[in-house]
């Protein structure tokens, strides 16, 4: 993947990773943050994904731990640019890496 290509890569799933922030915290608002499991939008950079995915909310206050960290479906992660940290059902937390790893905690 070329430096433009990871670095957009990083921007989308930074702006994925805001709306899905801007969602629990109205779920939170609601239930004073009481769900275990969240449903989110995965924080892929596939251009046409919109896959929903439910998580543990312990699985995402690990992945908002760092700026680089964002939770993908199964599938959907790319190698050039991020690992796999950790695994569920329908999801990896990943770790982004190099350019898209800056990209992605400028845009935090």
């Amino acid at each position: 993947m070329n430096e433009l290509r990871a670095y957009q890569a990083g921007k989308r799933e930074a702006n994925l990773r805001a709306i899905n922030e801007r969602v629990v915290d109205a779920i939170d608002s609601l239930d004073g943050g009481a769900a275990g499991l969240l449903t989110i939008i995965c924080e892929c950079a596939l251009d046409n994904c919109a896959e929903m995915l439910v998580v543990p909310r312990a699985v995402l206050e690990r992945a908002r731990s760092s700026d680089i960290q964002f939770i993908v479906a199964t599938g959907h992660v790319l190698v050039d640019i991020e690992h796999g940290v950790e695994h569920g059902d329908r999801w990896i937390l990943v770790a982004k890496r190099g350019v898209a790893a800056a990209s992605a905690a400028e845009e935090a």
